[in-house]
């Protein structure tokens, strides 16, 4: 994907002047709301285009706890957050 734009949400605002906070390291890049166009696609995709525009939704949910069996995995009791909890996928 290429970046258009990336924002700064609550959870990044919230970290980033904590010193107490051990989620983020110095190697970790927050910002992990984007959005953006395909600029490229590997072998064997088919279900997006060049040149689609794209978002990202930065969570991790773990698909096995009771929200995300009710198909709620936005508040999944083990949500992950890409880029601070977790790696892109």
């Amino acid at each position: 994907m290429q970046v258009a734009y990336c924002g700064i949400c609550g959870t990044d605002w919230h970290l980033f002047p904590d010193d107490r906070v051990r989620r983020v390291h110095l190697s970790q890049i927050i910002g992990h709301e984007t959005s953006g166009v395909i600029a490229a696609l590997s072998e064997g995709v088919e279900s997006f285009r060049i040149g689609e525009l794209v978002t990202v939704r930065p969570l991790d949910s773990c698909g096995h706890c009771p929200a995300c069996l009710a198909g709620h995995r936005h508040i999944c009791q083990n949500l992950k957050f890409l880029g601070i909890d977790t790696l892109a996928r």
